[in-house]
C-alpha cells in the first residue's frame, strides 16, 4: 500500500512539473523581415549562472552552408534564469560568400570559461581555388590557398588543397607540412 502512495506522490510530481513549464521562442524570423530563419539552437549555462542561447540566423534561405551564402551566428544571453532574455546580439558575422553555422557552446568549468564552436563555409574562395585545380592552374592554387590558411587556420579542406597542390609541383616537404 505504501509503494501505491509514492507512484502516486511521483506521479502528481510529474503532472505538476509539465504544467509550469514555459516555452518561449527566443528566435523568430518574424520578427525580422530581412532574416529567412533560425536553425541549429544551442543552449549553455555558464560558470557564473547566466544561460547563453546561440543559434544560426540564415539570411537569403534557409538552406545549409554549400547553398547559403549568408549565414551569421547569434546569440541571447539571461542573467535570471531565462526569465528574460538579452536583444539579439551578432557574433559570428563573415561577409556575404562566408557563413559560419551549425554553433554549439564548450563550457571550461575548471578555467571559467567559454569556447564558441561553429562551422565555416567560405564558399566563393572555396569554389575559386577548386575550379583552379581542376583546371590545371596548380601554382594559383598553392597561392590561393596559402592566404586562406593565414584566413582561415581550422580549414583543414584547404590544407588538403594545398597538400596535394605542393605535392604536384613537387614541394613534397611543404605538403607534408600542410597535411600536419
Amino acid at each position: 500500500m505504501n509503494n501505491c502512495y509514492i507512484v502516486f506522490i511521483l506521479f502528481s510530481f510529474v503532472l505538476n512539473a509539465q504544467e509550469e513549464l514555459i516555452f518561449e521562442d527566443l528566435f523568430s524570423s518574424d520578427q525580422n523581415p530581412n532574416i529567412s530563419c533560425y536553425r541549429i539552437p544551442s543552449l549553455a549555462t555558464t560558470p557564473s549562472g547566466d544561460l547563453l542561447a546561440v543559434i544560426d540566423e540564415r539570411v537569403e534561405s534557409c538552406g545549409d552552408l554549400n547553398s547559403n551564402r549568408d549565414i551569421n551566428i547569434v546569440m541571447k544571453t539571461s542573467s535570471d534564469n531565462g526569465e528574460t532574455w538579452s536583444n539579439i546580439k551578432k557574433i559570428v558575422d563573415y561577409p556575404l560568400g562566408e557563413s559560419a553555422s551549425d554553433p554549439s557552446i564548450i563550457i571550461d568549468q575548471i578555467r571559467e570559461s567559454v569556447f564558441p564552436r561553429y562551422n565555416l563555409n567560405y564558399v566563393k574562395n572555396k569554389l575559386k581555388i577548386i575550379n583552379l585545380y581542376n583546371q590545371g592552374q596548380i601554382a594559383a592554387v598553392v597561392k590561393q590557398a596559402e592566404n586562406l590558411t593565414e584566413q582561415y587556420p581550422e580549414a583543414i579542406l584547404v590544407w588538403n588543397i594545398l597538400g596535394a597542390s605542393r605535392a604536384q609541383i613537387g614541394n613534397l616537404d611543404e605538403a607534408i607540412e600542410a597535411y600536419k
